[in-house]
């Protein structure tokens, strides 16, 4: 064998893999599962009706509602979160994209939020060793519990984020705001490096916008009236 010759009696002197250094490329699994008008309708009322923690109920409320990532209300902290200004302010640290990001608070977010159980200093969905944040592994398992006394194809926390977008398309609110209100990553020149407005009062409008549009859904019977 032409290769056992070349290399026979020469030795390597490597100590290390050379690309262990090397990030790994995290290959994620690409869904399209959203939930439509009447999967939202039965999800909620199930929630409203289910003996689930009132950490949790809230917690799936409000992914619903402002289209944050799991992890993102998961780990939420009463200091995020500003009655006056109404406003959800995640630090940079706890985004995906770690850029900083503003939710504007909708009435239903506030409802929620109001009426939320504080339970822990600093967190709104503290675990049950008093020390952390809920885990977000730990919502599947409880929407699994949840759809089994309900009509609704599997589906897993994060496609409420994709519900969301979907949604709040159909409620007419451009693409343009709505990766403004998921903190999505902007990658046009102009957005990168120029452009530094806020979109708060858009942001603002378009959540109280969702906001109607999804009470009509809830409020809505199987007869469509």
């Amino acid at each position: 064998d032409t290769s056992e010759s070349i290399t026979h009696g020469i030795e390597f002197f490597i100590e290390s893999n050379p690309v262990s250094k090397v990030p790994k490329i995290k290959i994620e699994n690409i869904c399209d599962r959203s939930l439509n008008e009447e999967e939202v309708r039965i999800f909620w009322r199930a929630l409203e009706n289910s003996s689930m923690s009132i950490l949790r109920i809230n917690s799936f409320k409000l992914m619903l509602l402002c289209g944050a990532r799991v992890g993102e209300i998961a780990g939420l902290r009463w200091k995020e979160i500003d009655m006056n200004d109404l406003t959800i302010n995640l630090p940079s640290q706890r985004t995906k994209n770690k850029r900083a990001h503003v939710i504007p608070i909708n009435k239903s977010m506030l409802e929620v939020i109001s009426n939320h159980p504080q339970m822990h200093e600093e967190f709104l969905f503290p675990a049950i060793n008093n020390k952390e944040p809920l885990k977000a592994d730990g919502f599947s398992q409880a929407i699994d519990r949840l759809l089994m006394r309900t009509e609704i194809e599997k589906f897993t926390p994060r496609d409420l984020r994709r519900t969301f977008k979907t949604l709040t398309g159909k409620a007419g609110i451009s693409i343009d705001i709505r990766d403004r209100l998921q903190n999505h990553s902007l990658n046009d020149v102009s957005s990168k490096h120029y452009d530094r407005y806020s979109y708060l009062p858009e942001k603002r409008a378009a959540m109280d916008k969702w906001n109607d549009f999804l009470m009509d859904i809830l409020n809505k019977d199987r007869s469509g009236h």
